[in-house]
């Protein structure tokens, strides 16, 4: 429940930040409050929908991944690249709800051409059973009758159809292979929009992409008016820090050179890590014994 309230309230001030403020501008701040608490009320009222919509816990599992890549790959670029645009973010986000969510989930699924055509309703001999390749599943049209055409059920695989198109031979993968090859394709697919649409869109203003990577580097200080002196500095010299870039100060990618720090850091997190799953790993043993 705690992250739910959490992410609700991200949610709206996101929706009344983004959206609210354009749609109705020049809003009161006692509007945009209400605003906020009627955004929250929509964004509960979906998720109980959903939630009573769905009857299968994997397949939520994997709609949920699937749903925050394009936001996670978004959110990873604008640390990392300021290159990326607005314009980008958007596409990406649009694109990859509609070809990795809308058309398999509701669109795909429900057009006869796709769920009867046998190319689509292909199905493949795994350990002794007939596994399909492009469907959730595939049924006889008329149950029980089995000269009845195959057609498919569930959500249909755009990402193997695509992959298969692509020169993947997706039908030769185990039911596993095909299930990884899916991931790997929305984990990737957002990042390939994202960087192509930037390219080909207007660049942020690089008075503000400068500012916002060199506050992100500003190192913060104990003592509030050593921190104000810093960021200070920064607004007068933005690329103050240019030089710690890993691939030269003119690069668009904001990978920095490690540092002493980095590297404990690094090591210090990788030793907790290994503690918590070999700590895991003892429980489990102890349990089983």
């Amino acid at each position: 429940m705690s992250t739910i309230a959490a992410q609700t309230m991200a949610v709206s001030a996101l929706f009344v930040r983004n959206v609210y403020h354009y749609l109705v501008p020049g809003t009161t701040e006692r509007g945009t409050v209400l605003a906020g608490r009627l955004a929250i009320v929509v964004i509960l009222a979906t998720g109980v929908v959903a939630a009573a919509s769905m009857d299968n816990v994997y397949a939520v599992v994997q709609l949920l991944l699937t749903v925050n890549v394009p936001f996670g790959a978004a959110v990873l670029l604008i640390f990392f690249w300021r290159r990326l645009t607005a314009a980008a973010v958007w596409s990406a986000v649009v694109v990859s709800a509609l070809l990795n969510i809308i058309t398999p989930s509701w669109i795909a699924p429900n057009l006869p051409a796709v769920t009867h055509s046998p190319a689509l309703t292909q199905q493949v001999d795994f350990e002794g059973r007939p596994r399909p390749v492009y469907f959730e599943r595939v049924v006889r049209a008329r149950p029980g009758d089995p000269a009845s055409a195959w057609q498919g059920q569930g959500r249909f695989h755009v990402e193997l159809w695509v992959l298969n198109h692509a020169g993947l031979d997706v039908a030769a993968l185990s039911p596993s292979g095909r299930n990884a090859a899916r991931f790997i394709y929305d984990g990737l697919f957002p990042f390939v929009v994202l960087i192509l649409v930037s390219l080909f869109t207007r660049r942020p203003e690089a008075r503000r992409t400068d500012l916002f990577f060199g506050k992100m580097k500003t190192v913060v200080q104990p003592d509030p008016a050593a921190d104000a002196a810093e960021m200070e500095a920064t607004r007068r010299d933005p690329g103050r820090f240019n030089q710690t870039k890993l691939f030269g100060p003119d690069s668009n990618w904001e990978f920095a050179r490690w540092t002493k720090v980095d590297a404990v850091g690094f090591i210090a997190c990788l030793g907790v890590s290994c503690a918590i799953l070999a700590g895991f790993w003892l429980l489990l043993r102890t349990a089983a014994g």
